[in-house]
């Protein structure tokens, strides 16, 4: 008697899905994220923290007004960017403050030839 064993065929593997880039709300929830903490971070530049703090600010309220996915980055989004617009006043006045004491001490500089 033979043995004929026939060899079990390989099956092919599942495919495995690509990652995708996030879409709608959650994009504008990170986007509205990381302007929010770009501006936080850019502090002492308050022109440029103005700016993404309003930027930061109208995004992350977007993404709470869809109530779509992206809710949390859109909720941090809006207290980090409070936090930046709330602390630019400080920014301001420290700005004044230090120009100020810088302009007087190079006014009362003696040049001497």
């Amino acid at each position: 008697m033979e043995n004929s064993t026939q060899p079990t065929p390989i099956q092919p593997a599942a495919p495995v899905a690509a990652p995708t880039a996030p879409t709608g709300s959650k994009a504008l929830g990170i986007w509205g994220l990381v302007l929010s903490i770009l501006a936080l971070l850019s502090g002492v530049a308050w022109p440029l923290s103005f700016i993404l703090g309003v930027v930061g600010l109208v995004l992350s309220i977007v993404v709470l007004a869809k109530h779509k996915p992206g809710k949390g980055l859109g909720i941090a989004g809006v207290i980090i960017s409070g936090i930046a617009l709330l602390v630019i006043p400080f920014w301001i006045a420290v700005t004044i403050v230090a120009y100020s004491g810088v302009s007087d001490r190079v006014d009362s500089i003696e040049v001497t030839e």
